[in-house]
């Protein structure tokens, strides 16, 4: 299962014009077959959803390699480890936007 933020929650840390459509995102998620659930979630950082679902592991990319999230507090309390992922980001939203090549096509 993955959650990602809503559009709202983007277009005020980044701009409008800085991020990809919720839509979008599903679709590379989907494209990936990873993920069997997809949540899409309204607040601004993922605390209520974790507590709701209780994942078994909660993962974060490796740009969040020794910075402080608001979700650790939870994850503490609910005994849930939390991976910080040791390989480097492809495709991610930044050099999408940005224009740097990518290796994704909407269009299937």
């Amino acid at each position: 299962m993955v959650g990602i933020n809503n559009n709202i929650y983007l277009y005020c840390k980044y701009g409008k014009n800085y991020t990809i459509d919720i839509q979008h995102r599903i679709k590379m998620l989907s494209l990936t077959k990873i993920p069997k659930d997809i949540i899409v979630f309204d607040e601004f950082n993922p605390v209520n959803l974790i507590d709701k679902i209780r994942p078994d592991i909660y993962i974060k990319g490796n740009d969040y390699k020794g910075v402080k999230i608001p979700e650790e507090n939870i994850l503490k309390e609910l005994n849930i480890p939390l991976v910080i992922q040791e390989t480097p980001k492809i495709n991610s939203s930044s050099r999408i936007i940005f224009g740097q090549e990518s290796t994704i096509n909407f269009n299937k």
